[in-house]
């Protein structure tokens, strides 16, 4: 799967000492996988990406992408499955009944995902790749905790750890994060 950043967006961003960095695609790579997690799906453009959906009974689903182009193929227990309408927001809702409750009892092959990847989601991924190549190596690392014998200090830590996305970030990143438990996991996993 794409970045959601590249090298050429780093540098246009950060500069061209980060895009010279020798980490630097690594760190694109961990903002795309961060990023993904957050969001819940993979916000670039996927072709024909297939699940598995646990439903409980409900006539409506939800597919782990934000931005639908395409559905595919629909299978109920391995039966293709026609009597069902999609909408660009992720949503799958057969037309007569309910889906059959059961553990990966609906598969759906789809299409979906933004191509160009949205600005915003540019900058949130070029943010935390930098982060990254500011980290230990370059800087060294922040002491956040201190402990002498049997007494322990800890400091409060101004700035978010390369770890995590920084409230700007997530702030960027709202519009385009599932408001629905995430399938995402389940997927690259």
């Amino acid at each position: 799967m794409r970045q959601l950043a590249t090298m050429r967006d780093l540098e246009r961003l950060a500069g061209s000492a980060a895009a010279q960095h020798e980490r630097a695609e690594s760190c694109l790579d961990a903002a795309a996988a961060v990023i993904r997690g957050y969001c819940g799906w993979p916000i670039s453009r996927v072709e024909e990406l297939t699940v598995q959906l646990d439903p409980a009974g409900e006539r409506r689903l939800a597919l782990p992408c934000a931005w639908l182009t395409e559905v595919h193929t629909v299978s109920v227990n391995g039966n293709p499955e026609t009597g069902y309408h999609w909408s660009r927001s992720g949503l799958i809702e057969r037309e007569s009944g309910r889906w059959p409750a059961g553990l990966g009892s609906v598969e759906v092959t789809f299409s979906g995902g933004f191509d160009p990847v949205p600005p915003e989601v540019i900058a949130a991924a070029v943010s935390y790749a930098v982060k990254g190549l500011s980290s230990a190596d370059l800087h060294g690392p922040r002491v956040t905790q201190e402990t002498v014998g049997p007494v322990s200090w800890t400091y409060a830590d101004p700035g978010s750890s390369a770890a995590e996305l920084s409230s700007a970030e997530q702030a960027a990143l709202v519009p385009y994060r599932l408001l629905r438990p995430s399938l995402w996991a389940a997927v690259t996993s």
